[in-house]
């Protein structure tokens, strides 16, 4: 895992292959935020590089704010 400074003003940790314009995502129903990344041209697929750790929405605090929903596809 490396040391990651997110656009949000958030540190956090991630898989050595994540690099910038990677997407941090959390599912409902999983303890983790996960680190995706889009892997077609239109940004309609994506695969899962791993699982990151977010200082500050770790115990759920992030889903108080009522945050976007989106849909993702996942290869």
């Amino acid at each position: 895992m490396r040391p990651l400074a997110l656009s949000g003003g958030h540190l956090g940790y991630g898989p050595e292959s994540a690099e910038p314009g990677d997407e941090i995502v959390i599912f409902y129903g999983v303890k983790a935020p996960l680190i995706v990344r889009k892997v077609d041209v239109d940004g309609t697929a994506y695969k899962i590089l791993g699982p990151a750790h977010v200082c500050g929405v770790m115990q759920g605090q992030f889903m108080d704010t009522n945050p976007p929903r989106q849909k993702y596809v996942l290869i």
